[in-house]
C-alpha cells in the first residue's frame, strides 16, 4: 500500500497530499504552471469515451446483422465503405 506523502507546494507554499514522492507543486499550482497537461488528460477521456460509443456501435451491428465482427475487421469494413 502506497503512503500519502505531506509536503510544501514549491510556489503558493500550500501543504498538498502528494501523489508520490516526486510532486513538489499542488494540484492548483501544477495546472496553472502546465496547462498543456490538463489538455492531455481530458483528451484521453475523450477517447475512452469514444471508443466505448464505437464498441457499443459494433455490438449492435453484430446482433442486428447476426454476425461477430471485431472491432478491427468492423473499422475496415466501414472505411472501404461496406458498413455505414
Amino acid at each position: 500500500m502506497s503512503e500519502r506523502i505531506k509536503k510544501e507546494c514549491m510556489l503558493c507554499g500550500d501543504i498538498f497530499t502528494a501523489r508520490n514522492g516526486k510532486n513538489r507543486m499542488c494540484d492548483k499550482c501544477r495546472e496553472l504552471t502546465y496547462p498543456h497537461l490538463a489538455k492531455q488528460r481530458s483528451k484521453k477521456s475523450n477517447f475512452r469515451d469514444h471508443l466505448c460509443v464505437e464498441v457499443h456501435q459494433l455490438k449492435m451491428y453484430n446482433h442486428q446483422n447476426g454476425t461477430r465482427l471485431t472491432y478491427g475487421q468492423w473499422k475496415g469494413q466501414k472505411f472501404l465503405g461496406k458498413i455505414k
